[in-house]
């Protein structure tokens, strides 16, 4: 039970797990979790049990994923190690965000900005502030949302961290969107689309918008494209919609139809929202008002 071969046990299953392998990923957290313990290494047990969270998470097993933080988070507490607090409470703070659970949300996103500004740890600052901007943004306080984003974007650049720069831009276009600012939210999906070109989330909003200002063809052209590359939920509801607003009720149906096979593997709650909402539009300009309900 040397420590090399506990963090080499964790760090192979870390390896794993961000190349999809999560099952045998599961396997060597459990055999490092275990000789961890046995050592009384708390170090590297809180390493793991953060890694099993994660696993959980991208398992879509949010529960789990919140009890094996929880569980890191006190030990944490117990023994002392602030930081690693820290990034147990951030985490906490986007599972319980996942499932609009704001008030448990609020219970741990202060704890992780505060540490993570007290050791100037400015990359994992940004991303709790990324966490409090939605936090804000969900409680309607739009104004407060966007200076804290705007102060990350800033921070970012400084550091030339494009994965933050790309994160910030994103959601200020969302803070632009959700305000009516059009032009300021495309502005913002651009810059956010050349940082991360493999994101589609930036481009679909961007047909959202296009869709909204009544541009239904350029809409259209752009969920096709990202449906040609990679393809989720959100772009056939948007295709559904666009259908419905033709009245091509067949094509309007089976877009429907794709959004909710997509939706088993992909549940995050946000994109149920979206399907629900865009479904009954849909059956609104059918005239199905039973189904619409």
């Amino acid at each position: 039970n040397h420590p090399d071969y506990r963090r080499t046990l964790n760090s192979l299953g870390y390896a794993l797990m961000m190349t999809g392998q999560l099952s045998p990923a599961a396997e060597l957290f459990a055999q490092a979790l275990a000789r961890s313990r046995a050592a009384g290494d708390i170090k590297e047990e809180t390493t793991v049990l953060y890694n099993q969270a994660v696993l959980a998470w991208r398992m879509n097993d949010l529960e789990r994923a919140i009890s094996v933080a929880q569980e890191g988070l006190e030990l944490c507490r117990t023994r002392g190690l602030e930081l690693d607090l820290a990034y147990f409470a951030n985490f906490l703070t986007t599972c319980h965000l996942s499932r609009s659970d704001l008030t448990a949300a609020r219970e741990f996103i202060d704890l992780a900005v505060d540490v993570f500004t007290r050791v100037g740890h400015v990359p994992l600052l940004n991303r709790a502030l990324q966490n409090k901007s939605i936090i804000l943004y969900t409680d309607g306080d739009l104004h407060g949302s966007e200076k804290i984003l705007l102060a990350t974007m800033d921070r970012a650049r400084q550091m030339n961290s494009r994965a933050d720069l790309h994160d910030a831009c994103f959601s200020l276009g969302l803070n632009q969107e959700i305000r009516g600012r059009f032009a300021e939210a495309l502005e913002y999906y651009r810059q956010a689309l050349e940082l991360k070109p493999e994101d589609d989330a930036p481009a679909c909003h961007r047909a959202v918008i296009r869709f909204k200002q009544g541009d239904l063809q350029d809409a259209r052209e752009i969920f096709l494209r990202l449906n040609q590359t990679r393809t989720n939920p959100d772009n056939h509801t948007g295709l559904a919609l666009i259908h419905a607003l033709h009245a091509d009720w067949p094509k309007a149906h089976n877009e429907l139809d794709n959004a909710d096979r997509l939706l088993a593997s992909d549940p995050a709650p946000h994109r149920i929202a979206n399907f629900l909402t865009s479904a009954a539009r849909v059956y609104l300009e059918e005239g199905d008002y039973g189904k619409a309900q």
